[in-house]
């Protein structure tokens, strides 16, 4: 006959799903740089948008009974050392990580080669996740670098209202029905005891048919007892809520609120004609879940989008992530308006401001573009950061050259700012080689950062680089 266990926690999986959310949540997390590069997820609305992420499935382990060998791994018998040793269950030569329930090199021929089998392969499935919980695992120990508590930007934000308690005046729309009628039957038993007291010679179902009759009323009921010729039909007792003044309850509610500190950044996309398809995807695709952070962790942060060809204009969001136009490159008009921006309504002492950059650097007029930089930089901003972006290897292959260093932004950059260049090295996921990525960064304290990109592969880490908070 089956044995059944009864007991209550026999059917509390929770830990069982915890861990096992936790193992797919780390198996997402490696594939990371894989999954923010991919391009319908910044091409489309992504509100509740759901990410198919394809995972190993994680099986139970398989248990079979068999014979036990002296090396944990044969069928011989015996019980000496060595061969034919008896061990437990678990025992033997296996190690972390071994398959248990197959024989190894079941499907090969003579001579070691590979042959048709019919072994199953690995199951894979589909985990979904929204674009906030790829976030949320993207930026864990992230988030603005160099934001600082400037006192005049800092501000009250209303996280909303919460219910704290309980008081004794309030709106109706407030009332707790519950305490309120619990204190209403008190005051019933309150009103019969003086009642009861005074007119001792009254039974107890008297002086409950005058307080009814009179709604509650202490005064009115005593005058009926008082009058000889009151009388009533009632059987029973049966208490009522008496509502008085003093016995409404209300919820406690009082507006949570946090102090934040203001932050502006200034998203900025160069959509001149040197910008090719694979530039423009991957500044797009950079500043997509550069924005998703922002709006994740910072209540109160301002995102100004800018594009420039020839000239400089401030667009909306929503056409910011289609925008497909063409020209000449002048960088210096872009940040001129930024410090317009900054000068008329962002001012650096009451705000926090960021500068996100995003061109191939390649520039007609560069020494006027570096001077609206460096104006900008001058001016207090906490930082710069300028994504340099770079043909492909297809793009390469196909004969495109950019300009020359004349008119290339990092080379007048490296050449008059206080900066230091470096080099990551950093795994490639599509070909598994090591890529070396530049790294530039200003010294002293001086708020730049510039990162040498050409292969989408790498989004992630330029995100990581530019969103380190204790730069």
């Amino acid at each position: 006959m089956p044995i059944i266990d009864s007991r209550e926690d026999n059917l509390d999986v929770s830990k069982d799903v915890q861990r096992h959310h936790d193992k797919i949540k780390e198996i997402v997390k490696k594939k990371l740089p894989e999954i923010i590069s991919q391009e319908d997820i910044i091409t489309q609305d992504n509100k509740g948008k759901k990410i198919k992420v394809p995972v190993k499935s994680l099986s139970i382990p398989d248990l079979r009974h068999g014979k036990r060998s002296g090396n944990g791994g044969g069928d011989g018998e015996g019980d000496g050392e060595g061969e034919g040793k008896k061990v437990g269950m678990g025992q033997g030569p296996g190690k972390k990580g071994d398959e248990m329930g197959r024989k190894p090199g079941q499907q090969q021929g003579e001579g070691g080669e590979s042959k048709a089998g019919n072994d199953p392969g690995e199951d894979m499935i589909e985990s979904e996740f929204t674009v906030e919980e790829i976030v949320e695992m993207m930026f864990e120990d992230l988030g603005l670098p160099n934001l600082l508590k400037k006192d005049l930007a800092t501000i009250e934000v209303s996280l909303g209202y919460k219910i704290t308690g309980m008081e004794k005046v309030g709106p109706m729309v407030l009332l707790k029905k519950r305490p309120t009628a619990k204190n209403a039957m008190k005051t019933f038993w309150v009103l019969m005891g003086l009642l009861q007291e005074k007119f001792k010679d009254r039974s107890e179902l008297d002086c409950f048919a005058a307080l009814k009759q009179e709604g509650g009323g202490l005064y009115e009921a005593e005058q009926l007892l008082l009058d000889p010729n009151f009388k009533h039909d009632l059987k029973q007792v049966e208490p009522f809520p008496i509502i008085g003044n003093g016995d409404l309850r209300y919820f406690d509610v009082q507006d949570k609120k946090t102090s934040e500190t203001n932050a502006v950044v200034f998203a900025i996309l160069d959509v001149s004609g040197s910008m090719g398809d694979h530039k423009k995807y991957i500044s797009r695709a950079i500043l997509f879940w550069l924005v998703q952070v922002l709006r994740r962790q910072y209540t109160n942060v301002e995102i100004r989008f800018i594009v420039h060809h020839s000239s400089a204009r401030l667009i909306e969001e929503k056409d910011f992530f289609r925008t497909m136009e063409s020209g000449g490159t002048v960088g210096h008009t872009a940040f001129s308006l930024v410090n317009d921006l900054i000068k008329s309504k962002y001012p650096t002492d009451i705000w926090n401001v960021y500068a996100f950059y995003f061109s191939d650097g390649d520039d007609f007029e560069p020494e006027k573009t570096g001077k609206e930089m460096k104006k900008m930089l001058d001016s207090g901003i906490n930082m710069f950061c300028f994504a340099n972006i770079k043909e492909s290897f297809e793009e390469k292959s196909w004969g495109y050259s950019s300009f020359t260093n004349d008119a290339d932004l990092i080379s007048h950059i490296k050449g008059n700012w206080p900066i230091e260049t470096v080099y990551l090295k950093i795994e490639n996921p599509e070909s598994g080689r090591m890529d070396s990525m530049e790294v530039i960064t200003g010294k002293d304290g001086f708020p730049f950062i510039a990162v040498t990109i050409s292969n989408k592969a790498h989004v992630f880490t330029v995100l990581r680089e530019f969103l380190k908070k204790n730069r």
